[in-house]
C-alpha cells in the first residue's frame, strides 16, 4: 500500500474485537435401527442414533438434552436412555409419543459455559411410527 493509504488508515481506521459465535448443535443424520432408514422415519420405543457437531449438553441440567417433538406436544419428551453420548454422535432408545402423533423432529439444547444461554439444534422433520408390542410366549 501506498504512504497515502497507510496514513489515511493510521488517522481514520478503528479496530472492534468481535466475538466468536457460540457453537450450535448440528444434527445432520438420524438413524432409525428399527426402520432401518436415515432422515425418515422416528419408531418410538426404538433404537436411534444422530450424528453431527456440538451434540454434548450436560444430562443433570434439565433444561438440556434431547427431545422428541411431535405434532401433538410441542413441548418435547426428554430422552432418558442412552446408550452413548458425545459430542458428534448420541445411540439412545426414542421415547414414547402420544398415540396420535403423526410426525415429529429431534431438538437438542446445551449450554456452551455453565452459565450461559441455551443454544438449540434441530433435526430435520420425520414420520412417527410405534414399535409393535412385544408378545408373551407361554
Amino acid at each position: 500500500a501506498g504512504p497515502r493509504i497507510r496514513k489515511a488508515v493510521r488517522e481514520q481506521a478503528s479496530a472492534e474485537k468481535i466475538g466468536r459465535p457460540q457453537p450450535s448443535p448440528n444434527l445432520l443424520d438420524y438413524s432409525d435401527i428399527m426402520a432401518a432408514s436415515h432422515n425418515e422415519t422416528i419408531t418410538c420405543g426404538g433404537l436411534g442414533q444422530l450424528t453431527g457437531t456440538d451434540l454434548d449438553f450436560n444430562p443433570e441440567a434439565p433444561d438440556e438434552g434431547l427431545f422428541l417433538v411431535t405434532n401433538v406436544d410441542l413441548t418435547g419428551v426428554k430422552v432418558t436412555y442412552f446408550q452413548k453420548s458425545t459430542a458428534t454422535q448420541a445411540v439412545f432408545m426414542v421415547p414414547q409419543a402420544g398415540p396420535s402423533a403423526e410426525d415429529g423432529y429431534f431438538v437438542l439444547k446445551r449450554r456452551n459455559r455453565p452459565t450461559g444461554p441455551l443454544v438449540t439444534g434441530q433435526s430435520v422433520p420425520m414420520m412417527i411410527s410405534f414399535a409393535p408390542a412385544a408378545v408373551a410366549v407361554g
